[in-house]
């Protein structure tokens, strides 16, 4: 045992705390980006989360991660993998692009439909929003502030399904250029029943993310029966649960009418 008194601090001590501090001086350094925000989060988690879902869930995620780079890829030559922030927190996931052109008509929406119907197909719903703006990011301690972050989690947090809307600073940059039938290309539909909650006012022309491959081979074989497919996914006895099932049932037999 050393003879140094309790509560004393030695040079020594003091130094390291210095290089410690130094080494650190700028983790609050705040970047200001300019970008796409999508926040997801997974319905009925609670009841989901084992070790087994939880790989699911990271190995959904990494593809998605995968899929978004690459399609980014086709329209972008100088697209770095800082340029893609994905960040997750139980059953949430938040998906950072940094795009400096406002008006890129990046096709996130088709790849968000792909994630959605693989996650459908491995029993995980997914509900969430989509929107655009200026953010400011501190990566080292993960912290994301700005009017399009909020926006985008005030909106995933307030309907009630499974179903990825856009909110209104994405829907109305992407109105500027395309209409609604022209929207269709990019697998997004306006669906004037989304169920909001009550404390919030519903999105400019509610426009919603098509999981289109729900549709098509050989995914459609999942879809041959809708209640079969949900009470799959969200099985439960919460009512809370149940309701956005029936909503998203209602969403889904829409989409079968409009011959999507």
């Amino acid at each position: 045992m050393n003879n140094r008194t309790i509560g004393s601090i030695s040079n020594e001590d003091i130094e390291k705390l210095k290089s410690i501090y130094n080494q650190h001086i700028k983790d609050g350094d705040i970047e200001e980006r300019y970008g796409i925000i999508v926040v997801m989060d997974v319905l009925g988690w609670k009841n989901k989360a084992t070790k087994e879902t939880i790989k699911t869930y990271l190995d959904l995620i990494n593809r998605l991660r995968s899929r978004i780079l690459e399609n980014w890829m086709r329209v972008d030559d100088d697209v770095k993998d800082e340029d893609l922030y994905i960040v997750v927190m139980s059953d949430t996931v938040c998906v950072f692009l940094d795009i400096d052109d406002r008006y890129c008509e990046l096709n996130i929406f088709k790849v968000i439909s792909e994630f959605i119907v693989d996650a459908l197909v491995h029993s995980l719903a997914f509900r969430g929003a989509i929107s655009r703006g200026k953010y400011f990011i501190n990566k080292k301690h993960n912290v994301f502030v700005g009017e399009a972050v909020y926006e985008a989690i005030q909106y995933a947090e307030k309907t009630e399904w499974a179903g990825v809307i856009l909110t209104n600073s994405m829907a109305k940059v992407l109105l500027e250029k395309n209409d609604i039938e022209k929207l269709k290309e990019l697998n997004i539909i306006s669906y004037d029943n989304i169920p909001y909650k009550n404390d919030i006012l519903p999105c400019y022309r509610n426009l919603v993310i098509v999981p289109k491959m729900l549709f098509t081979p050989p995914q459609r074989n999942i879809f041959v029966d809708l209640m079969d497919l949900y009470e799959k996914v969200l099985k439960s006895e919460n009512k809370d649960v149940k309701k956005k099932l029936e909503n998203t049932k209602g969403f889904l037999e829409f989409l079968v009418k409009q011959n999507i």
